[in-house]
């Protein structure tokens, strides 16, 4: 209980913004405060309704890992099926609509004046009717089934408890649930949802693996400088060690890295942690709370990740020293830049402590040995490619150009760089760095286009290799004997060529008529369907592939035979039609 009570002071804290003078006064205030209402991040708690009327349970929480992003919102279980009716949160109106094939999906945004916040429901299924027809005006005027457009406050006003939609698995969803945010008016940071919404939870976060990171040319530990990893075992409920009692010796600048996931009451799912600290000798080095997300930050969680471990090895590992470039608003407690400095012939004692939003908490203790040991020097032998992180960066040969954006990269790199030649392929094979070295920002790229055979420009592209190992469509603008595209990932990279249409194939017709399409080369782009000659909202899934129209009453004469047309483009602009009668 002392804990949780000191705990709930500490991130009122941490919050404020007061003038020293007035802390004492602050911190009493603020801990009778967290009494009544612990973990607020409101001055006065916002009184908002559920937005659906079934238990509230989460299959993702705020701002959990993701490759290249924050969680921005939590993730509600909508009982594995489609189709729960959606709430207004409070009185406002409809600020935003958004409609995507990837994504959100089909999203809802709704401004709340008095509370300062809005909210946002995504993955939907379809809207309530006053809703949904403006959306269709939208779609009609604009000739295009993804739309994404603000709305005035006396558009769609909308009260508390409002049915305003019913939740779907629309976009990039992997299963039904309703994605919902909170959002600051203002700002528009996102806030942890779990301020307002009560989620049992009982249970500890899981402490799973420590990684012990030298910093090149300035640390080592175990006599390398290459990272390595502990596996964690526990000692009792929430008390953890490193498995066999594996002892630590080091010297210089080290870093530290921590595996670890946060579980709920009643469920299977794993988690993201709520705060990640990290003390050294009884001195807080780092501290990581998640209250808020700002979006225009939110890609810096690759410097926060290890990204090459993911890479690598699909594993969410939290670093808990900062690279130079990493603007980190969840940071809120950091001594340098959260390395331990190994400089004495002494014991080190660490200790790392998870908690969740509930104050549930675990906790690793261990000792890093400061042992002389000789650090080894970094390779320089890409030194003509030095690059630091916070000027222009550019390389180029009679081939191919890159040029990188200050603060592009997190930190300085030795960029590496070789190519395979090909003289029967439209260009070399460009090997740009590696593809586990992240980028914030887009660089600029151009290929030569080496075996130019075609008269149309466009169906050239310059390709990426992916994780997967597929090669994906980056771009296809033809410039005086070169293709350039933006990108924002080192790796492989060469020219290919789609020629070839996308094939349509009809799954089924009624009132519903569906379609599979597949492109396997630069992959589907745009696509246009048509009823009786006039162009008509024709839906697209992604995680399906297929694309599907359901009559209008109000646009379609019912009762008779109708002429169905779709139109679909692949990235390179190849069209495939698709022609059939359907009686409605």
């Amino acid at each position: 209980m002392l804990y949780q009570e000191t705990f709930f002071v500490y991130r009122s804290i941490l919050k404020c913004n007061f003038a020293e003078t007035f802390i004492i006064m602050y911190l009493l205030l603020s801990f009778l405060f967290t009494l009544a209402f612990p973990f607020s991040s409101f001055a006065e708690k916002p009184d908002l309704v559920q937005p659906m009327l079934i238990p509230m349970e989460l299959s993702s929480n705020f701002a959990e890992l993701r490759p290249n992003h924050y969680h921005s919102g939590v993730d509600f279980k909508t009982m594995q099926a489609i189709g729960q009716t959606i709430y207004s949160v409070d009185d406002g109106y409809v600020s935003r609509i958004s409609i995507s094939r990837n994504g959100y999906g089909n999203c809802l945004y709704i401004n709340h004046p008095k509370s300062g916040l809005t909210s946002v429901y995504a993955h939907l299924d379809s809207f309530e009717s006053f809703i949904d027809s403006v959306i269709k005006r939208k779609q009609y005027a604009d000739e295009s089934f993804e739309v994404d457009f603000c709305l005035t406050p006396n558009q769609l006003p909308v009260s508390k408890g409002q049915r305003v939609a019913k939740s779907g698995n629309s976009g990039s969803s992997g299963g039904p649930h309703l994605h919902f945010e909170l959002r600051e008016l203002v700002s528009e940071h996102a806030l942890n949802p779990l301020t307002i919404y009560d989620v049992k939870d009982d249970v500890r976060p899981r402490m799973h693996k420590l990684t012990v990171n030298p910093i090149k040319g300035k640390g080592i530990s175990a006599g390398v400088s290459d990272s390595k990893s502990y596996q964690l075992e526990t000692i009792s409920n929430g008390v953890y060690r490193i498995k066999n009692g594996a002892s630590i010796k080091a010297w210089g600048f080290i870093g530290l890295g921590l595996k670890a996931n946060d579980y709920m009451t009643g469920t299977s799912n794993v988690y993201g942690v709520y705060i990640l600290k990290v003390d050294v000798d009884d001195v807080t080095t780092f501290n990581y709370q998640n209250d808020e997300i700002s979006f225009d930050s939110t890609r810096y969680i690759n410097s926060f990740i290890d990204y090459e471990k993911w890479y690598k090895n699909d594993e969410l590992i939290m670093q808990t020293y900062v690279q130079p470039n990493a603007y980190m608003s969840n940071i809120k407690q950091l001594v340098g830049d959260g390395c331990l400095d190994i400089n004495e012939e002494r014991d080190y004692n660490v200790k790392m402590t998870v908690c969740d939003y509930s104050g549930n908490k675990s906790v690793l203790s261990f000792v890093i040995k400061g042992q002389k040991q000789l650090i080894p020097i970094v390779d320089t032998a890409w030194g003509n490619n030095y690059f630091p992180w916070d000027t222009l960066n550019s390389f180029k040969t009679d081939d191919i150009s890159f040029y990188i954006p200050a603060g592009s990269l997190y930190s300085d790199i030795y960029f590496n760089y070789i190519y395979n030649k090909d003289s029967l392929a439209y260009s070399d094979t460009h090997v740009l760095h590696y593809p586990y070295v992240p980028m914030q920002k887009y660089a600029d790229l151009k290929i030569r286009l080496k075996n130019d055979i075609l008269s149309d420009k466009q169906k050239y592209y310059i390709a990426y290799k992916n994780k997967r190992g597929e090669w994906e469509f980056m771009g296809n603008t033809y410039d005086d004997g070169f293709i350039k595209c933006e990108t924002r990932f080192f790796g492989e990279y060469k020219i290919m060529c789609d020629t070839i249409a996308p094939t349509i194939s009809l799954l089924s017709k009624g009132k519903i008529i569906s379609f599979r399409v597949k492109d396997d080369t630069s992959g589907v782009g745009k696509w246009s369907g048509y009823v009786d000659g006039k162009w008509a909202v024709f839906s697209m899934d992604n995680k399906t592939n297929t694309i599907s129209y359901v009559f209008d009453k109000n646009r379609v004469e019912k009762g008779k035979s109708h002429k169905i047309e779709l139109h679909v483009f692949d990235e390179c602009n190849n069209e495939a039609v698709y022609k059939t009668n359907v009686w409605w």
